[in-house]
């Protein structure tokens, strides 16, 4: 259970450098498109000398404001996440952070049932006999949950290990020869 419990917390790290590396090239995507378009935006602004003689309050600022303000946020937030994700020292690190916050990510709850006679489940107050059984609900990320019951016993109390070799040598020999010939 500590090595799936170990598992999940690395997978979690891994998804959480996919998802920067996701939003990343979202990012990228975005900043080209905007780019596109400024360019577009410019490409229709009046040729030639006609821009620089005409009354700049004309032209289509507003669109281009826009655009370029965008770009600066794209810009901005593609700076912070390449900075922050550009090192295998930093993927480790991430890694690390979420080893050492297990409780973001798993936890431990006990759950009571209590069953009637006919094992269905009744109210944990119920006046007639039931039986109340308690296991522990592990739940996983945020959609995952295993129910476990932990059992512990002496070793003494296992079944003896059968001897698969000798019981397929009792079933096919049959005082030293081959109960099975083929032709």
């Amino acid at each position: 259970m500590m090595k799936r419990a170990f598992d999940y917390l690395i997978e979690a790290a891994l998804q959480s450098l996919i998802a920067t590396r996701t939003r990343k090239q979202q990012l990228q995507q975005q900043q080209r498109q905007l780019l596109q378009k400024k360019a577009q935006v410019l490409k229709k602004a009046e040729p030639g000398l006609e821009a620089l003689l005409a009354n700049p309050a004309t032209r289509n600022t507003a669109e281009t404001a826009a655009i370029e303000r965008q770009l600066r946020e794209i810009e901005a937030e593609f700076s912070r996440i390449h900075a922050d994700s550009a090192t295998l020292d930093h993927h480790l690190a991430q890694v690390v952070a979420t080893l050492r916050q297990p409780e973001r990510h798993l936890r431990m709850d006990r759950v009571s049932l209590t069953l009637n006679h006919m094992n269905i489940k009744v109210p944990g107050d119920a006046a007639r006999t039931a039986n109340t059984l308690t296991f522990d609900d592990v739940l996983i990320g945020e959609n995952r949950r295993m129910t476990v019951l932990l059992v512990r016993f002496s070793r003494s109390e296992l079944l003896e290990q059968p001897d698969f070799f000798g019981e397929a040598e009792r079933l096919l020999y049959l005082n030293g020869r081959p109960r099975l010939t083929t032709l």
